[in-house]
């Protein structure tokens, strides 16, 4: 992993292993990571490795598909190269999140009217479709942009 100097001139970017070592040390992250994986039915995660931008439609869908299957109901889709094609891949992504078929044999869908998914514009299984652009745009092209994004309903 390359390393990025920050403006004083120190290295602000280690490798997972370093970061791995260096929390690992700390007991309050090794007690959080037991709690976790003791409770791993109660915390929200995501899943985000099916949407990058260098994938074809068809390793998106299965990878979408696969994703729903293991249980995930938050999704997020790296944006910000192309207004069309990222339209076109989060209609793709939604097709799938939000067809009950695809979700894991008798899990129910969650209500997209809860608390929980209150603001979320969660669809109609609960799940949740998230947009990352890493930081590409400034305050007026994020908001024109996601503007663009409106019919895949993102959060």
């Amino acid at each position: 992993m390359k390393r990025r100097l920050n403006d004083w001139g120190m290295s602000w970017r280690i490798s997972f292993s370093e970061q791995m070592l260096i929390l690992g040390q700390l007991p309050c992250i090794r007690y959080l990571c037991r709690l976790v994986r003791q409770a791993s039915n109660t915390f929200i995660s995501f899943q985000s490795s099916h949407v990058y931008l260098g994938y074809s439609d068809e390793k998106v869908a299965r990878l979408t598909k696969e994703a729903v299957a293991q249980g995930f109901n938050h999704f997020k889709m790296k944006v910000g190269a192309d207004q069309a094609d990222d339209l076109r891949r989060g209609k793709l992504i939604r097709s799938i999140i939000d067809d009950p078929q695809y979700l894991p044999p008798g899990a129910a869908p969650r209500d997209p009217n809860s608390e929980a998914l209150r603001g979320k514009n969660a669809g109609p299984t609960g799940s949740v479709l998230m947009i990352d652009a890493n930081q590409v745009w400034d305050v007026q092209q994020a908001i024109d942009y996601v503007k663009g994004l409106e019919d895949i309903k993102p959060w």
